[in-house]
This record gives structure tokens, C-alpha cells and sequence, in this order.
């Protein structure tokens, strides 16, 4: 088995929140109440979806949705609605999840953003202007095009550079950090 990728808060609030709202229901039960009330997806789907949460990765808005409607629908068919959950109560549990899913999101696509690649390449001494901007801009290259501000803030930087400084460093060669 292998081992789980680092998870942000966000996300262990959506998993949190995926194992409350099923509660002890199976997933079996979730899927059929779900399909029943017009959000068709599978047992196996539901358990993906908790799954990838543990491994670090966001399952799809749409699951987390059809996870929160089975689960609302089979809690109404328990207490003996035949009908299943009203709609408010549906739409209020739908929007708790989608918040939680956006927010962890957000959290793991900032933190993609905030790790450039691993930069193989390192510059040899550098005497001008024009051999700095040339070291920069195929630092930023290799790095996979980040924005200065990420450059800057990767820790083989390690507080050293700022943005500015590295804008001015390619300005001074006629290049911005967009065209170079």
C-alpha cells in the first residue's frame, strides 16, 4: 500500500464531513437513495470519493454532492419519510459540502502554486546585467514558468530574492517575466 500524500486542513474538513454525513449508513444505501432522488452514482463511486480524500487528492464537486443527497435522503427514509428529505433540507446539506470541497480546492491549488518544480540547473558566476537576466530567465524556464512572486518564495530562494528584484533583473535585458 502506498503512502498517503500530505493533505492540507481544507481537505481533511471535506473527509470529516463526508464520514458525518454518512454516518451509519452504507454506502450501498447512499448510492440507491441518491439514484432514487435523481443524482444517479455508484456504491464504488462514493467509496472512491472518500478514498481519494485520504490519499490527499479532491474528489469530483459532483460526487461530493450526490454523496450529500443520498445521505440526507436515506436519513428522511429512516425516520420513516416515504418521500425522502425535503428540498431545503437537500440544498442545505448540497452547499455545506460544495463550501467544503471549494475551500479544499482553493487550499491544494495554492499550495501547487506555491512549489515550483525542483530546479536542476544552477548558474556558474555571474559578471553582468545581461548574464543575470539570462540565468533568471532560464531559472524561471526550468521552473516551469511560475510567477516571480513563486520563484521568489521557493525555499531554494531562501529569502534572498523578491519579486522586484528579479523583474528588475530581467528588465535590465529588455525582457519581461511574460515574454522571457
Amino acid at each position: 500500500m502506498s503512502s498517503p500524500r500530505s493533505s492540507t486542513v481544507e481537505l481533511a474538513l471535506l473527509r470529516g464531513w463526508l464520514h458525518g454525513i454518512k454516518g451509519a449508513f452504507t454506502y450501498a444505501t447512499i448510492a440507491r437513495r441518491a439514484s432514487d432522488h435523481g443524482q444517479p452514482v455508484s456504491e464504488r463511486t462514493l467509496r472512491r470519493a472518500v478514498r481519494q480524500t485520504l490519499d490527499g487528492r479532491l474528489p469530483a464537486l459532483r460526487m461530493v454532492e450526490a454523496f450529500a443527497h443520498g445521505a440526507v435522503h436515506a436519513r428522511a427514509h429512516a425516520a420513516g419519510g416515504s418521500r425522502g428529505a425535503a428540498p431545503p433540507e437537500v440544498q442545505r446539506a448540497e452547499q455545506a459540502g460544495r463550501a467544503l470541497w471549494e475551500a479544499a480546492e482553493r487550499s491544494l491549488h495554492w499550495r501547487a502554486q506555491t512549489r515550483p518544480h525542483r530546479v536542476t540547473w544552477v548558474p556558474g558566476h555571474i559578471t553582468t546585467p545581461a548574464g543575470l537576466a539570462r540565468a533568471v530567465r532560464r531559472l524561471h524556464q526550468e521552473a516551469g514558468n511560475p510567477s516571480l512572486r513563486v520563484l521568489a518564495a521557493a525555499p531554494e530562494a531562501d529569502g534572498r530574492l523578491s519579486r522586484s528584484a528579479l523583474q528588475l533583473a530581467l528588465k535590465r535585458n529588455g525582457c519581461s517575466a511574460s515574454s522571457c
